[in-house]
């Protein structure tokens, strides 16, 4: 049965870090790609309640509602899906909560409790131009302060923000840094973490750890936090099938 809560507040669940050296193979870049070998593509489940764009899937719980489109990464480098699963994903707060965005409360879960973790493209402390324009316009979202001198036209959230060193470090490390990554295109279009207020939406793109070849299935799960009171009231999911990740392929 799968969990309903995001792992790092179940009572019994592993820490964030065991869970994902437990469960998860860090794939490695392919330097020669055997000629019948294509990374896994993914498309809503046929369960899956569509949305407007081709590949795009919706789902909405407690008032908030998240598109999910596969399959729409036009950008540089041409070649992305062979290192990262990128999903084009919009977030839209029409409850009265203001909402938490963070990439360890996203996540692709396969059958068998696989999770594949959602990869920040910032390393915290290089000195990275700031990111303006970005590619996605915001309403009503406040950018998590440490990224603030990325984004500086967008206002930065309140409270107690820290970020997760696991995530921006060796998520991001093994994630990006391992494949000569990001670039500054990915930067330009990533979905930012920080807090959507009531009637905001934000929209980027999400970098996950590639799915993994043969994987049948997987659910992009978001979970919903309330970002005052830190307390989760939902989780919104959306299932995928995937495809391809099959035949030769050489390093």
């Amino acid at each position: 049965m799968r969990s309903s809560c995001v792992p790092s507040s179940c009572g019994h669940a592993q820490s964030l870090r065991e869970r994902a050296t437990a469960t998860v193979c860090w794939p490695v870049a392919a330097a020669v790609v055997g000629a019948c070998w294509a990374p896994t593509r993914l498309a809503p489940a046929p369960e899956a309640a569509a949305s407007s764009a081709t590949y795009a899937a919706t789902s909405t719980t407690a008032g908030v509602t998240v598109d999910a489109r596969a399959r729409a990464w036009d950008g540089s480098p041409s070649d992305l899906r062979a290192s990262v699963t990128p999903l084009l994903v919009s977030i839209t707060n029409r409850g009265t909560a203001p909402l938490r965005v963070r990439y360890r409360e996203l996540g692709l879960f396969a059958d068998g409790g696989r999770r594949y973790l959602a990869i920040p493209p910032y390393a915290l402390g290089v000195d990275d131009a700031p990111i303006a324009p970005a590619a996605y316009s915001a309403v009503s979202f406040a950018v998590a302060p440490y990224l603030s001198y990325l984004y500086p036209t967008l206002p930065a959230a309140s409270g107690e923000w820290t970020a997760d060193p696991l995530y921006y470090v060796d998520v991001h490390t093994q994630g990006m840094t391992a494949h000569h990554l990001p670039t500054p295109d990915m930067l330009r279009r990533a979905l930012p973490e920080g807090v959507l207020a009531p009637g905001g939406t934000i929209t980027g793109f999400v970098y996950f750890q590639r799915v993994e070849d043969g994987t049948a299935r997987v659910e992009m799960r978001q979970f919903l936090i309330d970002a005052g009171t830190g307390v989760q009231f939902g989780v919104v999911t959306i299932p995928f099938r995937a495809s391809g990740g099959v035949g030769p392929r050489t390093r």
